[in-house]
């Protein structure tokens, strides 16, 4: 079982690789392009919003699960999970915000604020990538759980019967 989560958390952590590569690429390569639309801007906002949603989902999963295996790692961790959790959230408003300042910032210099709207769009990305990792921790916890709860019910049942 740790090999498939070590497994898990190597693929997201690739995956958070691979888009801030692009993030680089997309700033490096930014100057050379003329102008993008300003539809960047909403666009940026809107997966924003929805690594927001996403996060929430997901922490409330975290905080409001019944399962013995959730529960316990709330327990034991607790203070990991909240910053994890801080860090996430904070991230993501401010990858709401940078649009914004995009928008003013695009008047006086279309490749800062084009940057910025791109750089907004990868941080929620991320975040949104941290929160599904978080919650594919949940699920395995709450699966560890019920074959623990399984195992317990079995011996108690063989115990029974001697």
């Amino acid at each position: 079982m740790d090999r498939t989560k070590d497994r898990i958390i190597f693929y997201w952590k690739a995956i958070d690789l691979v888009l801030a590569a692009i993030t680089v690429a997309a700033i490096i390569w930014l100057p050379s392009v003329a102008l993008i639309d300003t539809n960047l801007y909403p666009i940026a906002v809107t997966v924003a919003a929805a690594s927001l949603t996403i996060s929430i989902f997901v922490c409330t999963m975290n905080y409001t699960g019944d399962s013995e295996g959730i529960k316990m790692l709330v327990r034991e961790h607790g203070t990991v999970f909240r910053g994890r959790w801080a860090h996430i959230f904070i991230s993501t408003l401010i990858a709401l915000g940078l649009p914004i300042v995009a928008m003013v910032i695009d008047e006086f210099c279309s490749t800062a604020g084009n940057a910025l709207g791109l750089f907004s769009i990868v941080l929620s990305l991320l975040q949104a990538s941290r929160a599904i990792r978080l919650l594919l921790l949940l699920v395995e916890a709450k699966d560890t759980a019920d074959e623990i709860q399984q195992i317990r019910q079995h011996m108690q049942d063989v115990s029974s019967k001697l």
